[in-house]
Parts: C-alpha cells; sequence; structure tokens
C-alpha cells in the first residue's frame, strides 16, 4: 500500500485545494494530510487563521480522497515519515524540507486572493453578510 502525506493551512479551502489533494491520491492509496495548528499557522504567516484548527481540520476531513487529518505543528515535514514509508507531496510555493513530489499549484487562486477579496467587499459595500 503506497501512502501519502501533504501539509495545509486550509484555512479558506478552494478548488485549488480540491485539485491539489485529488493529485496526490492519485498517486497513493493512503492520504494522510496535517493541518497546520493554529500556532504553527500564526508562527509561519505572521497571523492566526480566520478558522479554528477544529474548524479547519472538519472541513478538510470531509474533502473526497482524504484518509485521515492530524495536526502539523510546524512548517517543514516531519522526516521520520519517509521512514514510515510515505510519499511526501508539497507545493512549488513551499518546497518545504522533505518534500519527495512537488505538485504545480492551481494558478489564478489562493486563499490570500480570497481573503483580500473578502476584505474588499466588507469595507467597500454596503451589504450585510
Amino acid at each position: 500500500m503506497r501512502k501519502g502525506y501533504l501539509a495545509l493551512t486550509a484555512d479558506i479551502i478552494h478548488p485549488g485545494h480540491t485539485r491539489y489533494i485529488r493529485r496526490c491520491r492519485e498517486q497513493v492509496d493512503y492520504l494522510v494530510v496535517g493541518v497546520m495548528t493554529d500556532e504553527s499557522v500564526e508562527r509561519y504567516k505572521g497571523a492566526r487563521p480566520l478558522m479554528t484548527y477544529a474548524e479547519r481540520s472538519e472541513v478538510v476531513e470531509n474533502i473526497k480522497g482524504v484518509d485521515l487529518v492530524v495536526p502539523q505543528g510546524d512548517f517543514d515535514f516531519d522526516l521520520a515519515l519517509k521512514e514510515k514509508g510515505y510519499i511526501i507531496f508539497d507545493s512549488l510555493e513551499h518546497t518545504r524540507n522533505g518534500a519527495d513530489v512537488v505538485i504545480p499549484r492551481t494558478d489564478g487562486i489562493s486563499s490570500s486572493d480570497i481573503k483580500k477579496r473578502l476584505y474588499e467587499r466588507l469595507n467597500y459595500s454596503e451589504r450585510k453578510i
């Protein structure tokens, strides 16, 4: 059985995430997703995520192709995963230490872009949410 591992912040899930997960899953039989803890996101991005770890994990657990969600407490991968036989996936944006397979990002979409559009809408619109 081929096992794979990838890590996500998963603060705002978008088609780039689901495509990434699907491309990773196509290469393995069992896929584990490490969702970055609130503290690890804050260390990496300088701000806490909009959604809590529990909320983000629940969303990721329900994406087709994900077999298990675990906390990812650091930006870099736990290299002990390789010793356990996992294929470690990453995106071209990150290239964390230890990645075996690098999957290109989906052009034209990112959580940061979505957050920017949300903030602009909230600041410049009279609409209520």
